[in-house]
């Protein structure tokens, strides 16, 4: 059985409520191994979640004139499709969660009237099913 839990959606321990919801994910499942992807880490550092999770980043930086940024806006700026630029900003998550159980933690986020993020979440979600997760 695999005993590593998926946390992604996470907007960082700045926003209280997601901090929460990951320290009492961890209070509940001492046993389970749990990796929060988050948007941002440098939060989770700052209110200390590494010293009971491991995170890493969501969305992969990409340098401006890296070819796979390059790549990724022109594609969009033909299609008019977010999905090609997301493919390699998602890259190593979608990567790691393979076949792995995993918890989209979103709340007030998704509340938001904002169609990109809730376009970027619903591919993330098809990419983490087509996955196996």
């Amino acid at each position: 059985m695999n005993n590593e839990l998926i946390i992604y959606g996470h907007a960082g321990a700045c926003n209280h409520g997601n901090e929460a919801i990951i320290r009492g994910l961890h209070t509940l499942l001492p046993n389970k191994k749990i990796k929060v992807f988050s948007l941002d880490p440098e939060s989770d550092w700052l209110w200390d979640l590494p010293s009971i999770v491991e995170v890493d980043e969501l969305r992969q930086k990409l340098p401006r004139y890296s070819p796979r940024n390059i790549i990724g806006h022109l594609l969009y700026r033909i299609t008019k499709n977010d999905r090609y630029r997301w493919k390699f900003e998602f890259k190593n998550f979608i990567k790691q969660v393979k076949n792995k159980v995993c918890i989209f933690e979103m709340g007030d986020q998704f509340c938001e009237p904002d169609p990109y993020v809730i376009k970027m979440y619903s591919y993330l979600n098809r990419e983490i099913h087509m996955g196996g997760g």
